[in-house]
């Protein structure tokens, strides 16, 4: 079965981390859970997540410092702080270092599903986006397209008839031939 994505949890309580796992994996995500600061963004790296779900506060370090090393570091993946101080301060602050969104404790697991889902839908619409800008670009980064002889004699009649600054031209040619 495939997974509709990926999730790495953390938060310093066990019991949270537990009960958004279960509740992820029941909605159809991969999870990796932690609980523990030490060594977190080699293992966000290894595993790479498409979303990283965290608590803002932790005993050994702080969610904020964990988001301002993922940005810095250009790690793809999308960051959702959790938190029970729903202070305005901290969330402006969270997302304006590059928080996809932000979720205040005690939450709701169907609402935090939404969350995770709306956030790799839109991460897989602006790869989708990315990679065709990029075949579109490469394809159509030439005026014309063709290489062969019959294609370098139009190009070079082109070439005549606009240094002849003639205003209309009328092209021709069998159905099907790519006029």
């Amino acid at each position: 079965m495939k997974t509709k994505g990926k999730v790495f949890l953390l938060d310093d309580e066990e019991l949270i981390v537990s009960v958004l796992a279960k509740s992820l994996k029941r909605g159809g995500y991969e999870v990796y859970p932690e609980t523990e600061t030490d060594g977190v963004i080699d293992k966000i790296k290894s595993w790479d997540p498409d979303v990283l779900m965290m608590d803002i506060r932790m005993p050994d370090r702080s969610g904020i410092d964990i988001l301002e090393e993922i940005k810095d570091l250009q790690i793809d993946t999308q960051v959702v702080m959790l938190t029970a101080d729903d202070t305005v301060e901290t969330a402006v602050r969270a997302m304006k270092l590059g928080a996809a969104d932000y979720l205040t404790k005690p939450f709701n697991t169907d609402e935090v599903n939404i969350v995770i889902g709306n956030i790799i839908n839109n991460q897989n619409l602006r790869h989708e986006v990315d990679y065709l800008r990029k075949a579109y670009s490469e394809t159509f980064e030439k005026e014309m397209l063709g290489e062969s002889a019959v294609m370098k004699d139009l190009q070079e009649n082109i070439l005549k008839i606009a240094q002849a600054q003639v205003s209309n031209i009328l092209v021709t040619g069998e159905s099907g031939v790519g006029k």
